[in-house]
């Protein structure tokens, strides 16, 4: 979920109700949409992280081997660091708050 808002500037499942959020996200698969031109990394990223099977998902050590690994010595690794057509702040964005 950090990712996605990284991505975003937008609070999650902004306007529904956490009950609402938790029943389909636990009944119904329910997942947040893929941020447009959004690095491959973070997207495989949150793909695992968002996984249905509890044992498919990262913990938090090899999230950050991951974004370690991609950040050091990679071509891409500007990608982690310029994001490139980052969306303006709108409705549910965090402003202020660290």
């Amino acid at each position: 979920m950090v990712c996605w808002e990284l991505l975003t500037s937008k609070v999650p499942f902004y306007g529904m109700s956490p009950v609402i959020v938790a029943s389909k996200v636990a009944l119904e698969g329910m997942r947040l949409p893929v941020p447009p031109n959004s690095p491959r990394i973070l997207l495989r990223l949150m793909a695992r992280c968002w996984s249905e099977a509890p044992a498919r998902r990262p913990n938090f050590g090899e999230c950050l081997e991951i974004l370690t690994k991609e950040s050091c010595g990679s071509e891409r690794s500007s990608e982690l660091t310029q994001l490139e057509g980052a969306p303006e702040l709108g409705p549910g964005h965090r402003s202020g708050e660290s």
